[in-house]
C-alpha cells in the first residue's frame, strides 16, 4: 500500500464498512476481545474530518459506537457528508468541511460531542470559521463502544503520513487522546514544537485551562488567532 495514497476513497458502498487492506486486521482484532471492544464495521468508519491543509490539527482516538444512535449509513445527510469528507478535494470546496460543525447535523451525537469540546473555540471564531481551519485525525478510524486497545492495520500507514504532513506545513497539532499512542505512532510529534496535549484528555475539551506543553491563556490565544487567519 502506498502510505501517501488516500484508501478511504475506496470504502464499499454496503457493510461492511472497512478497507479491504484491512479485513483480516479488523476481523482477527475482533474474534479477540469483549463485545464492548468490537470495531463496528457496519457503522461509516471516520479516519479524519475536515480540510487536511487546515492550520490547526486535532488528534483523537476514535469514533464512539453508540447502540441507541440510528443515523442511517447509507443516505441522508450524515452518510452523504461522511462519504464527501473521504475525498481532500471535496473537502476543499465544502462550507463545513468539518462536518459536525454542519448545522444540518445539530442534534446528531457526534455534533453534540465535537461541539461540546470545541465549545471555547467556537465563541472565538465562530462554527463557520473554525469548521475551514480544524482537521482532526482518528487513531482508529473504526467505531467502538469502549476500547483501550487497537490493531495495527495497513491503513494506519495513511493516517500516519496525515499527521507526517501537519507536522511538515508546521501546523498547530494538540493531542486530545491517546498521546502515549500518538508518540509512539508519530515519534516526530514529540520534537514539533506546536504539538499540545490536553491536561485532562479524558475531559478533552479544547481550552486555555485544559492545554498543556506547558501552554497558559497566551498560547490558547495564539491559536485562536491562527484559526481566525491572523
Amino acid at each position: 500500500m502506498n502510505t501517501t495514497e488516500n484508501p478511504w476513497q475506496n470504502m464499499p458502498t454496503k457493510p461492511p464498512y472497512v478497507l479491504k487492506v484491512d479485513c483480516d486486521g479488523v476481523k482477527s482484532f475482533n474474534n479477540g476481545v469483549d463485545d464492548n471492544c468490537k470495531l463496528h464495521t457496519e457503522r461509516l468508519p471516520e479516519p479524519f474530518i475536515g480540510k487536511r491543509e487546515a492550520p490547526v490539527v486535532l488528534l483523537n482516538i476514535n469514533p464512539k459506537y453508540i447502540q441507541e444512535d440510528k443515523t442511517n449509513q447509507t443516505t441522508g445527510v450524515f452518510a452523504k457528508l461522511c462519504r464527501a469528507n473521504w475525498n481532500h478535494e471535496t473537502a476543499q470546496t465544502a462550507k463545513f468541511p468539518f462536518y459536525y460543525l454542519d448545522p444540518r447535523l445539530k442534534g446528531h451525537r457526534g455534533s453534540i460531542w465535537w461541539n461540546k469540546k470545541l465549545r471555547d473555540l467556537i465563541k472565538k471564531v465562530g462554527e463557520t470559521t473554525l469548521a475551514q481551519q480544524i482537521f482532526a485525525i482518528e487513531f482508529c478510524a473504526y467505531p467502538s463502544e469502549k476500547c483501550y486497545q487497537w490493531p495495527e492495520l495497513a491503513g494506519d500507514k495513511y493516517r500516519n503520513h496525515l499527521v507526517e504532513l501537519a507536522i511538515k506545513q508546521d501546523a498547530t497539532i494538540i493531542i486530545m487522546q491517546g498521546a502515549t499512542r500518538w508518540h509512539e505512532a508519530i515519534p516526530k510529534l514529540k520534537s514539533h514544537k506546536k504539538t499540545f496535549e490536553l491536561r485532562n484528555p479524558q475531559n478533552s475539551s479544547i481550552k486555555a485551562a485544559n492545554l498543556c506543553r506547558p501552554a497558559d491563556e497566551k498560547d490558547f490565544e495564539t491559536i485562536t488567532k491562527v484559526l481566525s487567519g491572523k
